[in-house]
């Protein structure tokens, strides 16, 4: 979701009976990691439902693009899921004071 800050916060939620061994967010094919104030991934867990979140707090073009979430179990079986990720961007500046006159 795209907040009125110019973050984004992506999630993957994951629910079954095993807790996932190991979850991965990736950009195209580069692994995102965490840095202070810009990326931060964070991963929940309430009874047999996993979160994992990927928050961007400074939307760029350069952010946009494919992401994925990399989730495997101790007994090897993966899967992924996928979102795309496009920032838009309107900026419109009044001629002058608004009224609410006829």
């Amino acid at each position: 979701f795209s907040n009125p800050d110019n973050s984004a916060i992506m999630t993957c939620l994951v629910w079954g009976d095993a807790k996932p061994k190991n979850v991965v967010w990736k950009k195209e094919d580069i692994t995102m990691q965490e840095i202070t104030g810009k990326v931060i991934i964070k991963s929940t867990e309430e009874g047999s439902l996993y979160t994992h979140t990927l928050e961007l707090k400074t939307l760029s073009s350069v952010r946009e693009g494919s992401y994925t979430c990399d989730v495997t179990y101790d007994d090897v079986n993966s899967f992924n899921a996928s979102t795309n990720l496009v920032r838009l961007v309107a900026y419109f500046q009044p001629a002058g004071p608004l009224s609410t006159k006829p």
